[in-house]
C-alpha cells in the first residue's frame, strides 16, 4: 500500500501543479520507502529540497501574475516549509538518527502538504483556474526555463547552449502569440 495516494479533492485546477503536487507527493513516498528499508535518504531530500523551491517559485510567480491578494501570506508560508526543510538537512548531515528523522520527516511532509494543499492552495484555486491559461502557464515554464539555462551556461556546450537558449527564446515568442485560434495577440 502506498504510503501518501493522490486524491482528486487534492486538485487546483491547474494541471502544472497538480502535476507538481503529485512528483511532492512521489518524493514524500520515497522518503518514508528509505524509512522501510533504511535506505538512504540524503539524496531524495536533495531533490526535495531543489524540487519544493522550484514548485514554490512556479505556484508563486502564477499567483502574482493573477494579482493573488494572499500571496504575502503564501510566500511566508513557503518560506516557513524551506526554512524547516533546511533545518532537517541540517540534523541529517549532523549526525541525528537517519531512520528516526526519515520517519518525523516524511510523517511531518504528509500532513504539511495535505493540510497545505487543502487549505491555503485551496484559496487560490478559482481565481488561477478563472485567469490562468494553458498559454499562460506555457509563458511562465518558458521564462523559467531561460532562466535555468541562463544559470547553467557555463556547463553546457557554447554552440548547445546558444541553440536550446534560441529555441526556448522562439516558444516564448510564439507564447506571446494569440492565446485562442483568431484571439488578440499578447504585447
Amino acid at each position: 500500500m502506498t504510503y501518501f495516494e493522490w486524491k482528486d479533492g487534492y486538485s487546483v485546477g491547474v494541471a502544472s501543479l497538480d502535476a507538481q503536487h503529485k512528483e511532492l507527493i512521489r518524493l514524500i513516498n520515497r522518503l518514508h520507502d528509505a524509512d522501510e528499508r533504511g535506505g538512504d535518504m540524503g539524496p531524495v531530500l536533495e531533490h526535495l529540497d531543489w524540487y519544493v523551491h522550484h514548485h514554490f517559485t512556479f505556484e508563486e510567480q502564477l499567483m502574482k501574475a493573477a494579482d493573488y491578494d494572499k500571496l504575502a501570506e503564501h510566500q511566508d508560508a513557503h518560506q516557513e516549509f524551506e526554512k524547516w526543510l533546511k533545518a532537517s538537512r541540517q540534523a541529517l548531515a549532523a549526525g541525528m538518527d537517519v531512520q528516526e528523522l526519515t520517519r518525523v520527516i516524511a510523517d511531518f511532509l504528509k500532513v504539511w502538504l495535505s493540510k497545505h494543499i487543502l487549505v491555503v492552495d485551496m484559496h487560490y484555486k478559482a481565481l488561477l483556474t478563472a485567469h490562468r491559461s494553458r498559454h499562460e502557464a506555457l509563458q511562465v515554464l518558458t521564462a523559467e526555463l531561460i532562466r535555468v539555462l541562463e544559470d547553467a551556461h557555463g556547463s553546457l556546450a557554447a554552440e548547445k547552449f546558444d541553440r536550446v537558449l534560441s529555441l526556448a527564446r522562439d516558444i516564448q515568442l510564439c507564447a506571446q502569440g494569440p492565446a485562442e485560434p483568431g484571439g488578440p495577440v499578447k504585447e
